[in-house]
């Protein structure tokens, strides 16, 4: 019995998209920089940790031209390092148990300027510290 050939359906590669750079608005400005100066970098700490340990996390604060970060963005993070505790609040404080809430909205901007933020979550009822 002679072997069969299958042909196959022509498959046929359009020409490659042009992309046109359009300049970068003014407010963007400072994003062209090689290194992002200290100002626009915001470190995350578990408030159990001094002040002046490790960060758990740094993130980029791009979202404001002075250097700040979404609010709702940093409190997704933070709850993907606490175990997705979404309870939580983020703080420019670290007094150990209890941080002074950061007093913005969901989708307002943090600002970065030279505070590094804590994340907070509550203990669940009836546990003692």
């Amino acid at each position: 019995m002679p072997a069969t050939v299958q042909t196959l359906p022509i498959v046929r590669i359009r020409e490659p998209a042009t992309v046109n750079l359009s300049p970068v608005p003014e407010c963007y400005e400072f994003l062209k920089a090689p290194e992002p100066p200290q100002k626009y970098r915001i470190n995350f700490h578990h408030p159990a940790y001094g002040p002046n340990d490790n960060p758990l996390f740094t993130l980029y604060a791009w979202d404001h031209a002075d250097g700040g970060i979404h609010h709702g963005f940093a409190h997704s993070a933070c709850s993907i390092f606490a175990d997705n505790r979404t309870d939580g609040y983020l703080s420019t404080t670290c007094d150990g148990e209890h941080g002074e809430r950061v007093q913005a909205g969901w989708d307002e901007v943090l600002p970065a300027a030279v505070v590094d933020y804590y994340f907070y979550v509550p203990y669940p009822p009836g546990l003692e510290i």
